[in-house]
């Protein structure tokens, strides 16, 4: 069982107020993966993955997630007066442990998460709060249909570029990991893409906007030397690719590089990343990357 805790500062970081849970439910359960985006009017839109309809501590990650209840995806406003407003939830049944992500299309919130279908499909949906706060309800990014009977811990992310918006996930169809992403224009989407699909996938992808319309899609994938890599792929405004994927940096195998992320900022991609540091230690890596 864990919450989730949230703190505000409303001078740069000088100064900051107490901590919040911006759950109510009471319960020892899970609550985490949260996103958070600015909606203005120093108001932030928070939201989470909820375990309060599970089981609790004592069942919860049971063998394969298969025997816990539901966990849930919810939401809820911080205002600039500190207070929890608008307690939503978004969806009533999706997959325990994948991280969330959000992005702003002009004056909509778009968030991306991996749902659980009672036959065990996870694949990516999206939900949409507009301009006038109402949430729309759930709908499929693609249909891989990847049955597991287990949480992969390996979510979507979702960036914005004016009117644009790119969605990139990892999804096993067939033997191996795939790597796949999806340009959203306005209400429409583009086709489907693969970026990379091999024995070596692992996915824990990101993604961030670029200049000239278009987008940068982090990864974990096959590496030059037989290993994995962090890889990074520059794509235009319609996710065509503009050149040959870079490998950023050789990574060890197993979680330790953990979900690499991804930012972009006067010009440049900011990447940051985990490894062992020896002695059972980790270190955070960050570079800066330019075009």
């Amino acid at each position: 069982a864990y919450d989730l805790r949230v703190l505000r500062s409303s001078n740069g970081g000088g100064r900051w107020g107490s901590a919040l849970t911006p759950h109510d439910d009471g319960t020892p359960t899970e609550h985490g993966f949260a996103s958070m985006l600015p909606l203005g009017g120093s108001q932030v839109q928070l939201l989470w993955l909820d375990g309060r309809h599970s089981r609790g501590a004592a069942d919860a990650h049971a063998e394969g997630h298969t025997d816990e209840g539901p966990m849930t995806l919810r939401g809820a406003t911080l205002d600039w007066r500190g207070r929890i407003l608008d307690p939503v939830e978004l969806d009533a049944r999706t997959c325990s442990c994948c991280q969330t992500d959000v992005a702003r299309m002009g004056d909509r919130a778009l968030l991306v998460y991996r749902d659980r279908s009672e036959d065990e499909i996870r694949d990516i949906r999206l939900v949409e709060r507009g301009s006038d706060g109402v949430w729309s309800t759930p709908m499929l990014v693609h249909e891989d249909l990847w049955k597991i009977a287990a949480c992969p811990v390996n979510g979507p992310a979702i960036a914005a570029n004016g009117e644009r918006a790119l969605v990139a996930w990892p999804t096993q169809v067939g033997t191996d990991m795939a790597v796949r992403y999806r340009v959203r224009i306005g209400d429409g989407w583009l086709p489907v893409q693969t970026l990379e699909q091999s024995p070596q996938t692992l996915g824990r992808v990101d993604v961030a906007a670029d200049a000239d319309g278009g987008f940068a899609l982090s990864w974990v994938g096959a590496g030059s030397k037989d290993g994995v890599a962090l890889k990074l792929a520059r794509l235009d405004a319609d996710g065509k690719p503009l050149q040959a994927a870079r490998e950023i940096a050789a990574l060890e195998p197993g979680r330790n590089t953990g979900n690499p992320r991804m930012a972009w900022y006067r010009n440049a991609h900011y990447l940051a990343w985990t490894e062992s540091a020896g002695a059972g230690s980790t270190r955070v890596v960050l570079e800066r990357i330019e075009r």
